[in-house]
């Protein structure tokens, strides 16, 4: 249903960072981690992500990415996704 939790990570590790580039002085940094976690709330998946970021000039953040969810069991069944955002910081 909506507004369910669909995935719920319990443990996650950064696996690598890179600095992708500097443009006018605004670093865009790549980051990979891999998270252990559990998929409708009763089956074991693991989730490697990968996304890309950079401050933007009004000092919100813009963030592009990719991932894969795939079942831990003897189940082949693999999720992938793509998406991209803003976040804007609140005090």
């Amino acid at each position: 249903m909506l507004g369910d939790m669909i995935y719920d990570t319990k443990i996650g590790k950064l696996i690598g960072t890179r600095l992708m580039s500097v443009e006018e002085g605004t670093p865009k940094i790549e980051v990979t981690i891999s998270q252990e976690g559990i998929l409708n709330k009763s089956m074991d998946a693991t989730s490697l992500v990968t996304f890309w970021s950079e401050q933007q000039k009004d000092g919100s953040i813009y963030a592009q990415g990719q991932g894969a969810l795939m079942l831990k069991d003897d189940r082949v069944a693999t999720a992938t996704w793509i998406g991209k955002g803003i976040a804007h910081y609140h005090d």
